[in-house]
């Protein structure tokens, strides 16, 4: 892959985001009854529209840059990152086990490209961490079987 393939800041999809929402900000409030207090609240409101475009980005940027490492891992890669076996298929397996804290959820993991049988102890490995690390958070334990059972399917269909 060439650095030109490399994920970039897409500045339209930053800078008109936040110019529209700034717009709507003002409409709001100058048709609101924050009319009055339009000189304290929308800075407040503008600067809280531009950190959400700011975070939205950067959840994105995120995605992409990782989907941009997997692709150069699954290309420089020729062997299971646990057995070391080169021989057969091997599956870029990019699953994390989660752990549920409250407010907040934290993500660990490590992808790698697997043979079939060291690919399936992984991702129950990482199936079990998550069941107990969320166990007072079901959507999280629903999505991880969810997630587990599409990376299953995809290696036994290989």
């Amino acid at each position: 892959m060439t650095s030109s393939e490399k994920p970039k800041t897409n500045w339209h999809l930053v800078v008109w985001p936040i110019l529209v929402l700034w717009l709507a900000v003002s409409i709001y409030i100058f048709r609101s009854d924050w009319r009055e207090a339009a000189s304290v609240a929308l800075p407040l409101f503008m600067v809280a529209a531009a950190f959400l475009v700011f975070v939205l980005n950067a959840i994105a940027g995120s995605i992409a840059q990782r989907r941009y490492e997997l692709s150069v891992f699954d290309e420089s890669t020729s062997h299971c990152s646990q057995c070391s076996r080169g021989e057969g298929p091997l599956h870029v397996i990019d699953y994390h086990w989660y752990l549920f804290l409250g407010a907040i959820v934290v993500q660990f993991g490590r992808p790698g490209k697997f043979c079939p049988s060291c690919a399936r102890v992984r991702v129950d490995d990482m199936f079990r961490r998550t069941i107990w690390g969320s166990l007072f958070c079901p959507p999280i334990t629903v999505w991880a079987w969810l997630q587990r059972r599409r990376i299953l399917q995809r290696i036994q269909q290989s």
